[in-house]
């Protein structure tokens, strides 16, 4: 259903359970990026480089650290009934593998959940988001070590506050019978259209959703990369055990989706295209707002993001009909 801007949206036009929320991540808003024991993460210390930025930092941000009560009691007042956040590493395990767990950092998260819980708000726990203890990024290159422990760690000491989890990584125990909470997949998540309205064009626009969505996806649901990849980057990716296959497929209980825009999908192995698109790693697919001269939709104060309300409704039944997991809406707008 769509509104104008002038139409009144009630609650009662939506169905029972459905969330009308707001999120957050911790470097965005918490600030105290020093303070009762948190460590330096990976933006703190990159934000503070001279000549990279103009100044701008996450040192204090919203002060939410500080005023969490507040920030949860405006939440309130306007009706929100889920709120997702995610947790700092660097807070809860300020040196990552190493030392101790830091307390102030546990009580900080969990004032947060149960003051959440007792307004009524539904907590999304977002247990990665982009930011890391930076000693990790000096000792292991962080992520691109198979050695982070986190999401087992916060799953082991949050359980039973929280209901909703994304995570980015899944270990054996979540699948056991003492979860008591769903665990999810986070993806930003583009719908496109075809460039060209033709055959070449609509599978563009399969490659596109594939190669930047599926990719994901596929094999947390089905335990493999989409077909669409297989085909184009065949031994480049990485193969899957058996074992390992096992152990991932259906691993996720629901998918969460951020979608700023809509995009054109251009074809690139029958037509020729910009330096780069004509590559196996792109699905053979160019990507952009404009058809000649003209944007898909109203355009942003990012040069990537169009206003395609349409994009919403697309991007939502793709998800659903190719996972058929529940879907949560998790980040939008412009």
């Amino acid at each position: 259903m769509w509104f104008s801007e002038e139409e009144e949206i009630r609650r009662s036009q939506f169905p029972d359970g459905f969330f009308f929320g707001t999120a957050t991540s911790a470097y965005q808003i918490e600030g105290a990026y020093v303070e009762d024991g948190k460590s330096l993460n990976n933006w703190d210390v990159f934000n503070h480089r001279q000549g990279f930025i103009y100044g701008d930092n996450g040192d204090t941000a919203d002060d939410h650290y500080h005023l969490y009560l507040e920030d949860i009691e405006i939440m309130r007042s306007m009706g929100v009934n889920a709120y997702r956040f995610s947790i700092s590493w660097a807070r809860v395990l300020p040196r990552g593998r190493f030392g101790e767990v830091n307390p102030a950092g546990i009580s900080f998260y969990n004032k947060i959940l149960d003051n959440l819980l007792l307004k009524g708000i539904e907590p999304f726990v977002t247990i990665w988001h982009n930011d890391y203890p930076q000693e990790l990024q000096d000792r292991y290159g962080a992520w691109l070590s198979p050695l982070m422990q986190f999401c087992t760690f916060c799953c082991d000491l949050f359980q039973g506050l929280w209901k909703q989890s994304e995570a980015l990584d899944h270990n054996k125990r979540t699948k056991l019978p003492k979860q008591r909470g769903v665990i999810g997949l986070v993806v930003c998540a583009f719908m496109y259209e075809p460039f060209t309205d033709d055959e070449p064009g609509r599978k563009a626009v399969d490659r596109a959703l594939a190669f930047n969505v599926a990719w994901a996806l596929d094999p947390l649901v089905f335990g493999d990369y989409p077909p669409e990849m297989r085909r184009y980057l065949g031994d480049e990716l990485p193969c899957f055990s058996t074992e390992e296959k096992s152990y991932i497929k259906g691993s996720i209980d629901y998918v969460g989706i951020n979608h700023y825009g809509t995009l054109y999908a251009k074809d690139c192995l029958h037509s020729s295209c910009i330096l780069g698109a004509d590559r196996p790693i792109r699905g053979y697919v160019y990507t952009t707002g404009e058809r000649n001269g003209v944007p898909i939709g109203e355009r942003t104060g990012m040069s990537k993001f169009f206003v395609v309300p349409r994009g919403m409704e697309e991007i939502v039944d793709y998800v659903k009909e190719r996972f058929n997991k529940p879907i949560y809406v998790l980040e939008n707008g412009k």
